[in-house]
């Protein structure tokens, strides 16, 4: 029996000797494969990536595993992931378990610096194992440490420092590359657990960590900015971010940068330095772009999509967020897509289509309750006020009810007004208005700490309902008294502090206008047409100033440039003093949610209000008709509909002797082709009338105010002809990504030419002349016409997106956006804009168009002729043509632009051209213009002839004097 037993054990022993030696073989060769990783990553950090490329040769000989190692680690940290995953997965299969267990690291290596934790997390598994089975301890400690990241953002802080433990009891002693990581990381587990750590704890780190790696360094900065920025000291968090970043981008980190940036533009923007924190941002999503490292985009989209909304850019702000969406999708990163969806959902809200917000808001609700518990009050709330807004007051009820009590679990204090405002606003659209009154009144006046955007919010709401309930005075009472203390509130403010004020777009409601429309109609059909007039400027002025604020908080060193003349709330103006007897002013003033649209006329004789169909009920027949018109086809049915509610009641209120209309649109109405409106009888408006479009009333009459800075001082004078700029060279686009076509433009650089043929004093800046540069320089010395002949791009609802093409220059975007062109010095009496879609942008309530043509008038010129949709080359330089002969012949801008009209129109010329053009601005503009002379037109072609005259009577000298000497 012992014998028996003597013999098995032998033989056991026999089997278990050679799996020991092959164990130990394979922790031996794990070394040597380990070494060579480390290798390759100290060199990329040292910038040799070229040189090891070079080494490593372009193919792998086969059954070279360690050469195919090195080769996926450098493509990994040079980050071609695709070939890095390729080469990884090929020794996946391979004889030696050393090399299947650093592939399998690799790839896990490679799935944490695209951001797929989740994968990362999983590989990282299948490491652990590989190393347990060759018992190599250093393998398994990196395992976990490489999984202790991963986890931290799938998991959380827990299982994430469990691995960390786990990766230092198997730590090496001796293995200063680990250990140096380990330190580090539970520094950062530390600062995210909010513990205090003594900062000679941080310095020590980072001097291990110097002379190992240059990540290893990174993540103890890392550590220490965490817990910079978690105990409120951002301003040397950023510092320390300015230092990681020099680090990173000396090392070739460039997955790490871009997660730094992404921090730093996150940072910027909650201190309002909106600048630095977009600048920053861009380079995030950049750097994530082209590393593969998705969240670190995502990110940074979901923080420019907030950027965007705090400047009311909504379109931007959705179009961030579905990039941001579109990157934690691929990074299965399930927090940034909840937030990234919210944001969505908001822009959505905010531009008035409850339909998608309903449904979005609705999609995401379950997610945010279990990630962002909080944050669900403000989608309940929200699907409360969509339900509200769509009439469904049952829905609206039960979903606010459910939002207080949500908002009761989990004490969140912040929402309570928020929610009685709600409570509010549902008794308003159940015709419960005493109710409101009392609750308005009650939150009014038991808060005094409510900031003056919501105090102004509730007085406008307070004078909406003593407006319905037919209390006049007491509604003009609070609407006088709500926009008195916002102005007064803001003339206490710095700079800095107004320019923040104006970025709150939103307070207690989604709904901007805030029944204000209902007020000045209620107003208007009490035969106050004045004080209703003298309100409406009031709001389109305080709108202008807001968002001329939140433009100038777009580019460095941005100011706003547009003072409004003053627009007292009383009844003693009277603007039709300064009217003369053949213009008349056409005011339109419009709401939301089935608010009356007013029209006030004002003419010489009289100032009139008309209160006409909601302008919401129109908005589809507007979009209808453009379209139509874009394609070459009047629509006469359509063009009639709209005159029949925006034109026929005003038409009694005209006396003959009237033959020049200013419009000043609101809302839905500014995207409304006055021109091409049929009247009664058949014709044209821009048959019967010259159009202009004026911000406000206050801008017909007086003109705009400026602050502009000083013009060049070099002693030259002001031009006397007109600066043509555009045809710039073709380059690769910035932002292709964008869809736009930007094509080379041969008819702007033959447009250019033909003003410089009929405009005496014409310059032309052309080709790869026509930079950023370029403009802002040629642009100081003031002038009567500035010519652009480009393409633009022009986006509703965006305040970030408008944009100018202009020739590359240096390491410059060859883009000018509307902030950087409202920042500059244009003092142009007419700034001609030849470009699609240059009248289109932002559109606000109380206010026009906000794109590049308000960039122009906030820029200093005084009056923009610019397009509503596409450009015609053959068609456009004909139409301008006419408009330019008619300035030179004496005629204003709003004459000249009439007169191309009639004649394009008498000469059939397809709407699409002639209902293009819109003049915006100062309707009092006449450039002084002089012809050119024919001899100067025809300069080039006279030096031609005479050259060849020479020439021929050269020749004919020569043949004479040959033939004498014969």
């Amino acid at each position: 029996m012992t014998q028996a037993i003597l013999s098995r054990t032998l033989v056991l022993l026999a089997l278990v000797m050679p799996m020991a030696e092959r164990a130990a073989l394979g922790a031996q060769d794990s070394k040597s494969l380990r070494d060579a990783v480390r290798n390759v990553t100290r060199g990329v950090e040292r910038g040799e990536a070229q040189a090891l490329r070079q080494r490593l040769g372009n193919d792998v000989p086969p059954g070279d595993a360690l050469t195919a190692l090195e080769t996926a680690t450098l493509e990994r940290l040079t980050f071609r992931a695709a070939d890095a995953e390729r080469t990884y997965r090929s020794l996946l299969t391979n004889d030696s378990p050393a090399v299947r267990a650093h592939a399998t690291a690799g790839l896990a290596a490679l799935f944490v610096q695209s951001a797929r934790y989740h994968d990362a997390a999983l590989w990282f598994d299948s490491t652990n194992r590989l190393f347990t089975t060759i018992g190599d301890s250093a393998g398994q400690s990196e395992a976990y440490l490489g999984q202790s990241q991963a986890l931290l953002r799938t998991s959380g802080l827990a299982a994430s420092r469990a691995a960390l433990t786990r990766a230092e009891a198997l730590a090496p002693r001796s293995d200063n590359w680990i250990r140096s990581f380990l330190v580090c990381g539970a520094l950062v587990l530390r600062a995210r657990a909010a513990d205090v750590v003594p900062v000679r704890l941080f310095q020590d780190a980072r001097r291990l960590a110097h002379d190992v790696s240059a990540r290893a360094e990174a993540a103890c900065l890392l550590a220490q900015i965490e817990a910079l920025e978690g105990s409120g000291d951002a301003a040397n968090a950023l510092v320390l971010l300015d230092t990681l970043a020099l680090l990173q981008k000396g090392a070739g980190l460039t997955s790490g940068l871009s997660a730094t940036r992404q921090w730093q533009g996150w940072i910027q923007l909650t201190r309002g330095n909106y600048v630095k924190a977009r600048s920053a941002l861009d380079e995030a999503v950049r750097l994530g772009d082209s590393s593969g490292t998705l969240t670190s985009a995502g990110w940074a989209n979901n923080a420019l999509a907030d950027l965007a909304q705090r400047v009311g850019s909504w379109s931007d702000g959705a179009a961030y967020a579905r990039r941001a969406e579109l990157a934690f999708t691929r990074a299965r990163d399930g927090p940034g897509l909840v937030s990234a969806r919210v944001l969505s959902a908001s822009a959505a809200l905010a531009t008035g289509d409850l339909d998608r917000a309903a449904r979005s808001f609705a999609d995401v609700q379950h997610d945010v309750l279990a990630l962002f518990p909080r944050t669900t009050v403000e989608v309940l709330a929200a699907r409360s006020d969509i339900a509200r807004r769509s009439n469904d007051s049952a829905a609206a009820r039960v979903l606010l009810d459910s939002a207080e009590l949500v908002a009761r679990k989990l004490g969140v204090q912040g929402w309570r007004n928020d929610l009685k405002y709600r409570r509010a606003m549902m008794d308003v659209s159940a015709g419960r208005f005493s109710d409101a009154r009392a609750a308005l009144a009650t939150m009014l006046n038991g808060q005094p700490t409510l900031s003056p955007l919501l105090r102004y919010q509730l007085l406008a709401r307070l004078a909406e309902l003593e407006a319905r309930d037919g209390t006049l005075p007491r509604a003009l009472e609070l609407m006088e008294r709500a926009l008195h203390e916002m102005d007064r509130w803001r003339a206490t403010l710095a700079e800095r502090g107004l320019r923040l004020a104006a970025s709150q777009t939103r307070g207690f409601d989604w709904d901007t206008d805030l029944g204000v429309a209902t007020v000045i109609a209620t107003i208007a059909t009490q035969g106050n047409s004045t004080v209703a007039l003298a309100l409406a400027d009031k709001r389109r002025a305080r709108v202008l100033l807001d968002e001329s604020l939140r433009r100038s908080m777009l580019v460095e060193g941005g100011a706003p440039t547009i003072q409004m003349p003053d627009a007292v709330v009383t009844s003693s103006i009277i603007p039709r003093r300064e009217v003369a007897a053949n213009t008349a002013i056409i005011s339109y003033t419009t709401g939301n949610g089935g608010e009356p649209t007013t029209m006030i006329v004002i003419t010489a004789a009289r100032t009139t209000a008309v209160v006409t169909t909601a302008a919401d009920s129109i908005a589809d027949l507007v979009r209808r008709f453009v379209a139509f018109l874009d394609a070459g086809h009047l629509a006469r049915p359509a063009s009639r509909r709209l005159a029949a509610v925006l034109i026929d009641p005003a038409l009694p209120l005209l006396p003959p002797s009237v033959k020049r209309l200013i419009v000043v649109p609101d809302g839905s109405i500014h995207r409304v082709p006055f021109a091409a409106l049929l009247l009664p009888d058949g014709s044209l408006l821009a048959q019967r009338f010259e159009i202009v479009t004026a911000p406000s009333v206050a801008i017909a009459v007086h003109g705009l105010r400026r602050s502009l800075r000083a013009a060049d001082s070099s002693g030259v004078g002001p031009r006397r002809g007109v600066l043509a700029f555009g045809a710039p060279v073709s380059a690769p686009l910035a932002n292709a990504s964008r869809g736009d076509d930007w094509s080379p433009l041969p008819g702007a650089r033959d447009e250019m030419r033909g003003i410089g043929r009929l405009v005496a004093g014409t310059e032309l800046i052309e080709g790869e002349l026509a930079t950023f540069t370029g403009l802002r320089t040629a642009a100081l010395r003031p002038g009567p016409v500035l010519h652009l002949a480009t393409h633009a791009r022009a986006l509703e609802n965006s305040l970030m997106s408008g944009a100018m093409l202009l020739a590359p220059e240096r390491a410059r975007q060859r883009e000018a956006t509307a902030p950087e062109i409202a920042a500059m010095t244009l003092p142009f009496d007419l700034v001609v804009l030849s470009a699609c879609e240059s009248a289109n942008g932002s559109l606000l309530t109380g206010e026009g168009l906000q794109g590049l043509a308000t960039a122009f008038l906030e820029a200093g010129s005084r009056s923009v002729l610019a397009t509503r949709w596409r450009l015609d080359d053959r068609g456009t330089r004909t139409f301008l043509d006419a408009f330019y002969r008619s300035l030179l012949d004496g005629r204003d801008a709003a004459g000249a632009l009439a007169d191309a009209r009639r004649l394009a129109i008498n000469q059939q010329v397809s709407p699409a051209i002639w209902a293009n053009f819109e003049l915006i601005g100062d309707p009092s503009v006449a450039p002084r213009l002089s012809a050119a002379r024919p001899w100067s037109r025809n300069a080039s072609i006279l030096a031609g002839i005479a050259f060849l005259c020479l020439a021929i009577y050269g020749a004919r000298l020569a043949v004479s004097r040959r033939r004498l000497w014969r």
